[in-house]
């Protein structure tokens, strides 16, 4: 794939293929008849060097300073769940220090850490609605996984808070309706905060009659 050329020579990657040009290495055509094929130097996509298996990079940004020295931030995706890690001043002259790092950052997760499933309680998954057709609504999601590690199990709290005091029909699928809130001293998040999950509508409850109104 050759990237379009502008009038002033500059080129540019479209931003479908920018990720997938390691597997050929992508040729820029410069003028006519002068065509410059570069290799990907970003080494933790997939066939790279530093690839770790199982863990899917689409997003990476390498730099370097002499403050900061060799940097690389990637996210990715490992198990269903996104991933993101950042390297700063990496050690060492050799710039690949940073995708070691990054390598070695994904091997402790995948050998450390396991996803322990938590099953949402159906007192919180089935609520009372008002001046809807029907009673009560399901709501989502029913499980939610946290990462724990081997050879643990994380004990925990659930709570909720929702939007408004009272669900109060019409409520559509998929709307926000709540969060879930798990609370444990074994977990920790970037902000001290428990961890939230937004609850969703799992079906449209629309507005009752006057009877069904005054019977819910």
């Amino acid at each position: 794939m050759i990237p379009d050329v502008t009038p002033n020579g500059v080129f540019y990657l479209p931003p479908t293929g920018w990720l997938t040009s390691f597997y050929n290495p992508p040729k820029f055509q410069i003028a006519k008849d002068q065509v410059k094929t570069e290799k990907n130097l970003n080494k933790m996509l997939p066939g790279e060097q530093y690839a770790v298996k199982g863990v899917t990079i689409d997003g990476l940004k390498t730099g370097t300073s002499d403050s900061a020295g060799a940097c690389f931030a990637s996210t990715g995706k490992y198990q269903g769940h996104r991933i993101i890690t950042v390297i700063l001043h990496s050690k060492g002259s050799n710039k690949d220090n940073r995708f070691k790092a990054t390598q070695n950052l994904y091997k402790i997760l995948k050998t450390e850490d396991h996803l322990q499933k938590i099953k949402v309680p159906s007192s919180v998954t089935t609520r009372k609605v008002a001046n809807g057709v029907e009673k009560t609504m399901k709501l989502t999601p029913q499980q939610v996984t946290i990462w724990s590690p081997y050879d643990t199990k994380t004990d925990y709290t659930i709570g909720t808070q929702y939007k408004k005091k009272k669900l109060e029909a019409p409520i559509w699928k998929g709307e926000r309706v709540g969060s879930l809130r798990i609370t444990s001293d074994q977990l920790e998040t970037l902000n001290g905060e428990p961890l939230t999950y937004s609850l969703y509508s799992a079906n449209d409850v629309r507005r009752g009659n006057f009877w069904q109104r005054l019977l819910h």
